[in-house]
């Protein structure tokens, strides 16, 4: 039989040096293409929580306004606005209580009793 020389041995070797270098590769391509995945998923994660915690930023500063007051969360044109709206309607219900009592005093006037 044939004897194991020095440069069967180096071929070997080469031979196993090489299949572990490329198993190694392999593995190291595979976890890099799962890596990413599960940095991409936590990515989008970490996105969906930051956008739900800034949602309820908003709610909870919207609940702090309106507990204080609806005028308070307003700006000087918008209470403006209202007050220019409020001044109005008082000036429509003034104006019908005017109209009533003349109504009134001219029938009471003329004589008719209820």
């Amino acid at each position: 039989m044939g004897d194991i020389t020095y440069a069967d041995l180096q071929r070997m070797q080469s031979a196993v040096t090489d299949t572990v270098r490329y198993e190694v590769g392999q593995a190291r391509t595979e976890f890099r293409e799962k890596f990413a995945e599960l940095k991409d998923l936590h990515e989008a994660q970490d996105a969906r929580v930051d956008r739900h915690e800034q949602a309820i930023a908003r709610l909870d500063e919207r609940l702090k306004l309106s507990a204080r007051g609806l005028l308070v969360g307003l700006t000087k044109k918008q209470k403006a606005a209202l007050w220019t709206i409020a001044g109005g309607a008082a000036g429509v219900v003034f104006d019908g209580i005017r109209h009533l009592a003349v109504m009134v005093f001219t029938i009471w006037a003329k004589g008719v009793r209820p």
